[in-house]
């Protein structure tokens, strides 16, 4: 395994090299040039000189958010193509330890031209004259950053991997990310703030901890609470949970994306995605809470608009269908999954209207 790995590494050497320097160069370079401080007057006419946002934090982070994205399609995509998952899984090595190795391509991939440009840019913060940040924060943040990501790309590893195709791959990753945030939304509008907590809520969203952990972090490094961040104005703070859950999405990502290896087939290859993990789950999910939600929205306002825009989204949903499978027939367990899928987006739009 480890002559293996060295030589995924020495194929991924040119890629290493190439995103680690853009990412050095366009942080360095905010990073030189952006002010540090900004003067304005405040309702009294007096000079007032506030610290600002860092870009460290929230463009690292950024970036290291996309090549989340981008990595699985780089280390994962030979699966895609019959030619070479011939090739790779006649090897005489066990497509577990591939596919370990593979992750760990995936991971160095994604941390170190994230950890190249954060620290890079951390240097030049150093040596800038009147620097007003507070220098020490940066150092648990990386470490923050790395454990979100850590697990956010176990997540898209496990959702991009389910597919046949790069393009299903990366509908899965997009989806994967949506869903959640769907099944969220459902409830946050049902709640109107009383019976659940928006916090604990949004803590399901993959990305979302990530985001709020930035605010935090970047709040601590100015040494002041004068921010503007949306998340400051709603309250929003740090909290076991804010970590326990991108934790157990992650752990759960890279059990699945290592228990399900034995199912994947070669021959699976470039072929419709029949996994209860891709479309099959993906599109009635999406059915029944956009449905759910924006018809019953619209029942307070008129019946009859209501019905229109169920029978839209239902006739989209058909299309999607039709686009996943490649063909009109579904056999009898695509019209069940479809059905079932209306009526449950009927069930959440009588509820969203009643509640709401």
């Amino acid at each position: 395994m480890r002559k293996y790995f060295l030589y995924e590494l020495k194929k991924a050497r040119w890629q290493l090299v190439i995103i680690t320097a853009i990412f050095v160069i366009l942080c360095g370079t905010i990073a030189a040039v952006m002010p540090m401080q900004s003067n304005y007057y405040d309702w009294e006419g007096a000079s007032v000189t506030l610290t600002t946002n860092s870009p460290l934090i929230y463009l690292s982070s950024g970036l290291m958010t996309m090549m989340c994205f981008v990595a699985p399609v780089l280390v994962y995509a030979f699966k895609m193509n019959k030619r070479c998952v011939d090739c790779y899984y006649a090897l005489p090595l066990k497509k577990g330890k591939q596919y370990l190795v593979r992750t760990l391509i995936g991971l160095l991939l994604v941390f170190i031209p994230f950890t190249a440009a954060y620290w890079a840019t951390f240097l030049i913060y150093l040596i800038r004259p009147n620097n007003p940040y507070e220098m020490a924060w940066f150092v648990p943040t990386y470490f923050g950053l790395v454990f979100f990501g850590i697990c956010l790309y176990g997540y898209n590893a496990f959702a991009f991997t389910r597919a046949n195709s790069v393009l299903d791959g990366i509908a899965f990753m997009v989806g994967y990310q949506s869903v959640l945030f769907l099944v969220v939304l459902l409830p946050f509008a049902w709640s109107n703030g009383q019976l659940f907590s928006a916090q604990y809520l949004l803590d399901f969203i993959p990305q979302w901890g990530t985001l709020l952990f930035t605010s935090q972090m970047e709040t601590l490094i100015i040494g002041s609470e004068a921010m503007d961040s949306s998340l400051s104005v709603y309250g929003m703070e740090l909290t076991a949970m804010t970590f326990i859950m991108p934790l157990l999405r992650g752990a759960a990502g890279y059990a699945l994306l290592f228990g399900l290896l034995k199912k994947d087939k070669a021959e699976d290859s470039q072929q419709v995605c029949e996994s209860w993990f891709g479309y099959k789950t993906l599109i009635p999910i999406f059915t029944a809470t956009i449905i759910g939600l924006i018809v019953g929205l619209l029942l307070e306002l008129s019946f009859s608009l209501s019905v229109v825009v169920f029978v839209m989204f239902a006739v989209a949903a058909f299309v999607l269908m039709i686009v996943w499978r490649r063909k009109f027939v579904f056999g009898k367990v695509g019209w069940i999954v479809y059905g079932i899928s209306l009526g449950a987006a009927i069930v959440l739009a009588l509820i969203t209207a009643l509640v709401i």
